[in-house]
């Protein structure tokens, strides 16, 4: 049977990654085998790292990379076609196609070949039947258009495992270096930040703490202030009440004062004198007793303000055969009173009193 006219063209819009080659028809993963490194074969999709692989760029290609092992997809050319598809640590290239050129998505089923023309592309060798069993190989034939040769890409990640320049790498590891040492410096300061918000916290306890103590202070100060305006008013008003007992007091002095200043009339005087007199005669006449006498008491009537009673004077006169008579001492007194009242008065004069006899 000769080759297929060839309508299919490369796709060189894929994304790199990591990649499961799935076959269309059987559903089952190409993989490097777990005994045999070099050996390539399909099984039932699982998360083992040998089914995955890294798609690479090369050229207007593509590489897949053992995602496990870090060996390639490539071809044994030791024997003739079919040529066996083997993992080799030498990279080979591939061409991706579309077998529908208008399909969209990656998951649509593709032809992975080794060059445009098709002159070997991946086939699973699944016997007569065509139905794909577990370790079946993979072979590179060339291109008949079979349901064997028909593989989806699905993808995994975007990692490519790509080994990196030196200087890149380098410089990558100089970054980490840095990264890791300003990473701890963030967790030093974590922590130093982390303290002194503690110690702020401790603070703005200590802050509340005194702000109530203050609180208090200030309820205790407003209660002693009520207290003293209290004690000030209270003593406001005991001033007050002494100042009304004061100006009491003052008019009962200036009383006292007007009263001490009235003089009797000379009238008065001169009755009070002659009484005296005879109740000093009526001693002298019982003299050879020599018991003194009590004279009753006399009431002179001031107008009708009050009434002034004369106190009882005892006249004790004491005599001798041989001494002469001498008037008592009260009785002197008050005729010494009447002659100053007398002097100043006048012997009829009614002036400076408003006292009526």
């Amino acid at each position: 049977m000769g080759q297929k006219p060839s309508h299919h063209t490369p796709d060189q819009d894929i994304k790199l990654g990591t990649y499961f080659i799935i076959h269309d028809c059987s559903g089952k993963a190409i993989q490097i085998d777990s005994q045999n490194y070099q050996k390539i074969t399909v099984w039932d999709r699982h998360a083992g790292d040998n089914q995955q692989w890294y798609l690479q760029q090369s050229g207007k290609g593509y590489m897949f990379k053992n995602k496990q092992h870090g060996y390639y997809l490539g071809l044994s050319l030791a024997d003739d076609s079919p040529f066996p598809v083997c993992a080799s640590p030498y990279p080979a290239s591939w061409v991706v196609m579309k077998q529908d050129p208008q399909a969209i998505g990656e998951g649509c089923p593709r032809i992975v070949s080794c060059d445009e023309t098709k002159s070997r592309v991946l086939s699973l060798d699944s016997g007569v039947l065509s139905i794909g069993e577990n370790g079946d190989k993979v072979r590179a034939t060339r291109f008949y258009a079979s349901s064997d040769e028909s593989w989806r890409l699905e993808r995994l990640s975007d990692e490519t495992g790509e080994e990196l320049p030196m200087q890149y790498q380098i410089e990558r590891a100089q970054l980490q270096q840095d990264l890791a040492e300003k990473v701890a410096e963030l967790s030093k300061k974590d922590r130093k930040l982390g303290r002194r918000i503690e110690d702020l916290s401790k603070k703005d306890a200590d802050i509340m703490r005194m702000k109530a103590e203050l609180d208090a202070k200030d309820r205790g100060i407003r209660s002693r202030d009520q207290e003293l305006m209290t004690k000030n008013q209270e003593l406001a008003r005991k001033e007050q009440e002494l100042a009304m007992k004061d100006r009491e007091l003052f008019a009962k002095l200036q009383e006292i004062a007007e009263l001490k200043s009235l003089r009797p009339k000379p009238s008065i005087i001169r009755r009070l004198l002659q009484e005296a007199e005879m109740r000093s005669k009526g001693s002298r006449s019982r003299g050879s007793s020599r018991t003194p006498s009590v004279a009753p008491p006399v009431s002179v009537t001031y107008g009708s303000e009050f009434d002034f009673k004369s106190q009882d004077i005892e006249l004790r006169s004491q005599y001798s055969d041989d001494e002469d008579e001498i008037l008592d001492t009260e009785v002197a007194s008050l005729y010494a009173r009447a002659e100053e009242v007398l002097a100043n008065k006048g012997d009829d004069s009614e002036t400076g009193s408003h006292y009526e006899y």
